[in-house]
């Protein structure tokens, strides 16, 4: 991984699972995440002594490896290759703490940090990396046509949102590589650790009706939907108030099953772009 001192963006930093991005409900996570450290792992390791020998057989001896106070604050800083393990994963011999460090190592293995700063900087100049997405029907040459005046006009406000929800969705797409990359690469007590965090992920999920009765806005609800769909293929749905949110991801659906294999980075930030397209309706409210 190479390293860029001179250039600052704190999107350099790939904060653990795209749900961090957009909580509603953190009393109950928390909880479920502090229940599921209560789980051991069988081999006393600790998130720290995992994180150490991940990266040591990857011939990584020079990425630090630090404690950070807080519950599932745990980041790579590629500014300083520091690795930041919180309270619930330094120290821990829970397998949600190996499964936090295994996590977090896979986007210094295979996340390429340079390119997601172009990307981030280039959204900022009204420019989508690495190409604008292409349009399938008439309807989405119309989006795309409003998309483009918003890039061109660079108003601040727009220019915003977009970016964080490009940002986002690049990230939940790069969680999903990163961690069948790490699964496949290690198995044993890697794999069971992050299908272990997967299953936590999902229990805390909220459904949506859930979500509408929080008040939350519709891109939001949406961004949650792709996120339990690509952890597990599934919505919590349970009361069929999806609606329109999964009639979306419907259209999302291929463009979601396809990116999370290729080792070619572009692959997803040409997805990220693709959704975007998808999901303008609710991107312009």
């Amino acid at each position: 991984m190479m390293y860029y001192p001179m250039y600052f963006d704190p999107t350099y930093i790939l904060v653990l699972m795209g749900v961090v991005i957009c909580l509603i409900a953190s009393a109950k996570m928390n909880s479920t995440f502090s229940r599921y450290s209560r789980v051991r792992n069988h081999s006393g390791m600790t998130g720290r002594d995992a994180a150490e020998q991940i990266l040591h057989r990857e011939g990584l001896y020079d990425v630090r490896i630090e404690h950070i106070s807080g519950n599932l604050t745990d980041h790579y800083d590629p500014r300083t290759r520091t690795l930041r393990l919180s309270d619930a994963t330094y120290n821990s011999t829970s397998v949600a703490a190996l499964g936090v460090a295994a996590h977090e190592c896979g986007h210094i293995n295979f996340s390429n940090f340079e390119k997601r700063r172009i990307y981030a900087s280039g959204i900022r100049e009204g420019i989508l990396y690495p190409e604008l997405p292409e349009p399938k029907n008439e309807e989405e040459k119309q989006v795309l046509g409003e998309l483009q005046v918003c890039l061109e006009q660079k108003k601040e406000k727009e220019l915003r949102v977009i970016r964080e929800t490009l940002l986002y969705l690049h990230n939940i797409l790069e969680d999903m590589y990163i961690e069948a990359r790490q699964c496949a690469e290690y198995g044993g007590i890697v794999q069971k650790a992050i299908q272990f965090l997967g299953r936590w992920d999902m229990e805390q999920a909220e459904s949506i009706r859930q979500m509408q009765e929080y008040g939350m806005d519709s891109l939001s609800i949406m961004k949650n939907v792709l996120l339990q769909y690509l952890r597990s293929k599934k919505v919590n749905d349970w009361e069929r108030a999806g609606g329109i949110y999964m009639e979306m991801l419907e259209r999302c659906k291929e463009t979601l099953d396809e990116v999370v294999i290729p080792a070619d980075e572009d692959v997803r930030f040409r997805a990220a772009n693709r959704l975007l397209l998808i999901l303008w309706e609710f991107v312009k409210e």
